[in-house]
């Protein structure tokens, strides 16, 4: 198994600490009858603040007490502060961790132990820095997706496409190309799976470190998976 340490290197590379992958927090129920979504991915989903502002389109959509994110982890290292007090902290991000790995060693125990109806997720990242083949990270990719609907086969998937890479920026270009023909192979009627660009016309201004997102990349960020993701909230209550 890979280490998930490829992110930290990059970042130090760029004179930038990043926080290191968190113990896991034990699984806990979800609430009866909710909604389940659960945000998956790398550092780019644990340790910025996309989460929390797709997490008020939800509140301001009238949703916020029919769905919950879940996940094994509920860390909140930025200290984000939605305008929704109460928003659900739970997601299943793991800084410096691998695509690859989480297909193969992680994503079936997540999903037996938190079961989710939406699931969306950005990885790569790593697995680039890395230098991982993109067949590799697709085939990944595809584990996801296999071992999601063998859990749920009704489940709902975002797949972002990965923010710029300025320092690795052909593997996510290589990657970035590959989604949407991977997407239109996997798709189906009764588990959909709809892409969310995270990458065009964002701008390398709004890394604050060369790969993470500022507060103006989070607002990006969620300006692109909101949408969706409120799309597939009422299109399953």
């Amino acid at each position: 198994m890979h280490a998930p340490s490829m992110l930290l290197a990059a970042a130090a590379f760029l004179g930038s600490a990043v926080v290191a992958a968190p113990a896991e927090l034990a699984a806990t129920a979800p609430a009866a009858g909710k909604l389940r979504i659960m945000p998956l991915g790398d550092s780019i989903t644990e340790i910025t603040c996309w989460r929390a502002l797709v997490w008020d389109m939800i509140a301001e959509a009238g949703y916020a007490d029919k769905v919950e994110y879940v996940g094994s982890q509920k860390s909140n290292p930025q200290n984000c502060k939605p305008q929704t007090a109460n928003w659900d902290q739970h997601h299943e991000g793991h800084s410096g961790w691998l695509a690859i790995d989480i297909a193969n060693n992680y994503i079936t125990k997540w999903m037996a132990n938190t079961p989710a109806d939406i699931v969306m997720f950005m990885l790569g990242t790593n697995d680039v820095t890395g230098r991982h083949k993109t067949a590799d990270i697709m085939a990944a990719y595809t584990k996801i997706v296999t071992v999601a609907r063998a859990a749920n086969p009704k489940i709902k998937i975002i797949v972002d496409k990965v923010l710029p890479l300025p320092v690795m920026p052909q593997g996510v270009i290589d990657i970035n190309k590959a989604i949407p023909a991977w997407a239109t192979g996997l798709n189906s009627t009764d588990s959909p799976i709809v892409i969310a660009d995270c990458n065009t016309d964002f701008p390398t201004s709004d890394l604050r470190d060369g790969i993470h997102p500022n507060l103006s990349g989070d607002k990006v960020m969620a300006s692109r998976i909101g949408p969706l993701l409120l799309n597939f909230i009422k299109e399953s209550l």
